[in-house]
């Protein structure tokens, strides 16, 4: 019995499994039932999903600072959570001398909300303090802020939460995704702006597998040996090869925010090694199942693929629009 649940638990849970399963699937002509490889390295739930994200248009610098990818992303968060959940988030912006409904507009709303939380970060001693005023009131951030001191512990979102009685869990979820979408819109890209995407996010036929499976990331072509950065600091989750995703990295900068790098050359970082923004990673290759050099990029938000072009604030002339 020990044996038998033992191959159980490699054909169904680990990578040589996946393969062995996926290789049956092939061979039988059937459709396979396991996860994509990389969900392995990714250690989360791997169901792609396209967000309804506004298309923000600024003017000027190439990148957000933190501070003005921070107001994008609680925007974003904002435009997410129910309306009847928005009462606290109303007020807290109205004492800070924005009005509400501006909150709501694509121009306006991240830049004012970028300078409520710069202001309220400085006041309440962090960005996370402060989103957390945000989605539910100033007075009860303080309360949480003051605890988490009192005990000890450090002043991020998951500590100050802990200190928090049942009935506010939308607005910590909504102060959580602030952070996160925030990261990801602060993340710089890892190629240069005119190496072109071949391939999108979503639904496509596989060039290899010739069926329709989800594409996860996108697609940058470029020679073997390109030179492929960093998107944001954070800490090397894996550093590996296998036979799909070739020689893969996998960048954890927190607040459940990774960035994958896949199909390289040559891998320049180990596992747990810290990174900085813009720091020589890997070279691009075209290891691992692949039909021709290309770096394979991918987001995910809360263990999530994203689509990584969604959190790319296209640069332009200033236009009014409204959220989803």
């Amino acid at each position: 019995m020990m044996a038998a649940l033992c191959i159980w638990a490699a054909y169904y849970r680990t990578p040589v499994g996946a393969i062995v399963r996926n290789v049956g699937a092939w061979v039988l002509g059937v459709r396979s039932t396991a996860r994509p490889l990389l969900a392995y390295y990714s250690n989360g739930l791997y169901d792609a999903q396209r967000l309804a994200v506004p298309t923000y248009l600024v003017s000027g610098r190439a990148e957000l600072s933190p501070s003005e990818a921070l107001g994008y992303g609680a925007h974003l968060a904002l435009l997410r959570l129910r309306v009847e959940r928005r009462h606290s988030a109303e007020q807290f912006v109205r004492a800070h001398g924005v009005e509400p409904g501006k909150l709501l507009d694509t121009t306006s709303g991240p830049k004012e909300m970028a300078r409520v939380l710069r202001d309220a970060s400085k006041a309440l001693g962090s960005e996370d303090a402060a989103v957390l005023a945000l989605f539910c009131g100033e007075e009860i951030s303080r309360y949480a802020t003051d605890r988490a001191r009192a005990e000890g512990r450090r002043e991020i979102l998951p500590e100050l939460a802990r200190q928090l009685p049942p009935g506010v869990e939308p607005e910590i979820g909504a102060a959580s995704q602030a952070l996160m979408f925030g990261t990801a819109y602060a993340l710089a890209w890892p190629v240069g702006e005119s190496i072109p995407v071949t391939s999108p996010f979503g639904m496509r036929d596989h060039p290899l597998l010739g069926e329709r499976q989800m594409h996860t990331g996108v697609d940058l072509s470029m020679p073997v040996g390109s030179p492929v950065r960093a998107a944001q600091q954070g800490f090397v989750r894996r550093a590996s090869e296998d036979d799909v995703n070739g020689k893969v990295l996998v960048i954890d900068h927190g607040r459940g925010v990774t960035t994958a790098y896949c199909h390289n050359s040559h891998l320049l970082v180990s596992s747990g090694d810290s990174v900085s923004k813009g720091q020589l990673i890997s070279r691009s290759g075209n290891t691992g199942r692949s039909t021709g050099p290309h770096l394979h990029y991918q987001l995910d938000l809360g263990s999530v693929p994203v689509d990584p072009l969604a959190f790319r604030v296209k640069r332009g002339a200033i236009a009014s629009g409204s959220g989803p």
